[in-house]
Parts: structure tokens; sequence; C-alpha cells
């Protein structure tokens, strides 16, 4: 079974926690390539039970880049949170 779309919404230590999880996969990919009948895909298991996050080379590709432009994002956000409370 495939999903379309999943939606979720986490704090930064959850994302921060994903984003190393796809850095570190991105590293071993080979290791986590399945060839399933839409295509070759890169699976994910998530923390639930027979849930996995199924992924083309190129849709991991282009999550891994989000995940690090909202990574540069948020550390954005932190510097500038602080230079306001020094105002």
């Amino acid at each position: 079974m495939a999903l379309g779309n999943v939606v979720c919404t986490v704090d930064k230590e959850n994302f921060q926690a994903f984003f190393s999880m796809l850095n570190r996969l991105s590293r071993k990919r080979e290791d986590y390539l399945a060839e399933l009948p839409d295509g070759e895909k890169i699976l994910i298991q998530t923390p639930l039970t027979n849930m996995y996050l199924s992924f083309s080379p190129e849709e991991f590709d282009q999550t891994l880049d989000l995940c690090s432009k909202a990574s540069i994002m948020l550390e954005a956000n932190e510097l500038i949170k602080g230079n306001q409370s020094q105002s």
C-alpha cells in the first residue's frame, strides 16, 4: 500500500532527529532501496509497526534538500530571536 501524502507536525527536536536520520540514510541509500511495482523506492521504517515511508530516489533527494533548507531557517530564526532579546 502506498500513501500519496503524509502530513506530520513535529517540534524542533523531532525535526532535527528526522533530518539526522535522513542524512545517515543518504550515505547508505542502497541499503534501503527496494523494487516495488511502481519502481525503485527508498523505504524508511517509522516508529509505527509495519509502517514505512516510501520515496523514489528523486523524492528522497528533494525531501533531504527541503529539510536542509528548513534546518537553516530554524537556525536563522533562533539567531533573530537571540538578537531581539538582546536589544
